[in-house]
């Protein structure tokens, strides 16, 4: 979680609060340049979607904004020929598909606002490309070759607990 907390998704240990603080929105990171190095080095990322479309998600980044009022974002794709399950998430490929420079934030219509994670096996992430995408209601990217790309629930990893011979309750 250190990841996190470096890249201001967490609230310092130090903040005190007396009601519980809730993230909405993302990230806009410092340049494209430092949206596409982490994207390329396997980093987790701040994205959002556009018109319910879970196929695509948006990295924002600064590029001569004019007040707050344009946003600049790459366009990443998630391709189903590359897909792998891990603890009952799914993780898809994704590729750069699109640039947008200065784009009016009232023409926007975003539906959704997540966090791209790297498929991530010991302590160092994979240079697989894989991500999920958690996204603020906890819903979770799915993805299959047969049945496309949705947003839904975490589902039971049956693989995981085919072992266990008896379940306690």
């Amino acid at each position: 979680m250190k990841w996190l907390e470096q890249d201001g998704f967490c609230i310092r240990p130090d903040y005190q609060s007396t009601s519980r603080t809730w993230f909405s929105g993302y990230k806009v990171y410092s340049s494209e340049e430092e949206a596409r190095d982490l994207f390329n080095s396997g980093k987790p990322l701040s994205c959002f979607s556009l018109d319910g479309n879970h196929k695509r998600v948006h990295i924002a980044f600064k590029e001569e904004e004019t007040r707050n009022t344009t946003v600049s974002y790459l366009t990443l794709e998630c391709k189903q020929s590359q897909t792998a399950k891990n603890t009952g998430m799914h993780f898809c490929r994704f590729e750069v598909a699109a640039r947008t420079l200065n784009k009016d934030k009232a023409t926007l219509n975003t539906t959704d606002y997540g966090l791209m994670l790297p498929l991530t096996l010991g302590t160092s992430s994979c240079d697989s490309g894989l991500y999920t995408l958690v996204y603020s209601d906890w819903h979770v990217l799915r993805c299959s070759e047969g049945r496309g790309v949705e947003k839904g629930p975490v589902t039971v990893d049956i693989e995981i607990i085919s072992g266990v011979s008896e379940i306690v309750v």
